[in-house]
């Protein structure tokens, strides 16, 4: 008879390595066909953007269709004004990386400064609001880091 002790350690041990692995994906690496490949660390100068976008309600699906980019958000001269945000396809930040099966997410190499998150469908494009303010979720890159959203609910 033989003991299957270790292999029980050594499942515990790859689930936890895996339940870890789940957790780094959301917060800054490229994703393969759900497998990791590896940390991406912005070029010199530039930021990276990553979150999930999930559907509000129905348990948090992963929020399908559309192409993500970063529209460069522009302000008034009035400080009670709201922002504007530019966007075009063929100027804008599209997503390096954007696994629908999960909800991830990620901009590379993003030139500091502040944007908000954009989907572009066939028939229409809009900027993503944060849910609490039904304002846009705008988002601030700075130099060298990686900017964690976490879940962005779409309504």
């Amino acid at each position: 008879m033989r003991s299957t002790k270790g292999r029980k350690a050594l499942l515990v041990l790859m689930i936890a390595v895996l339940a870890s692995t789940a957790i780094v994906t959301l917060v800054g690496c490229e994703i393969n066909s759900g497998a990791i490949i590896q940390p991406v660390t912005p070029a010199p100068g530039t930021g990276n953007v990553t979150g999930q976008l999930l559907s509000a309600g129905s348990g948090g699906k992963p929020y399908t269709g559309g192409i993500l980019y970063l529209g460069h958000v522009l302000r008034a001269d009035r400080p009670d004004a709201p922002p504007m945000v530019s966007f075009g396809s063929d100027v804008s930040i599209k997503a390096a990386m954007r696994d629908e099966s999960s909800g991830t997410f990620l901009f590379t190499n993003v030139s500091p400064g502040e944007y908000a998150l954009v989907i572009d469908q066939v028939a229409t494009s809009f900027v993503v609001n944060e849910v609490s303010k039904s304002a846009p979720l705008l988002i601030v890159v700075e130099a060298g880091k990686t900017r964690m959203l976490g879940v962005v609910s779409m309504p």
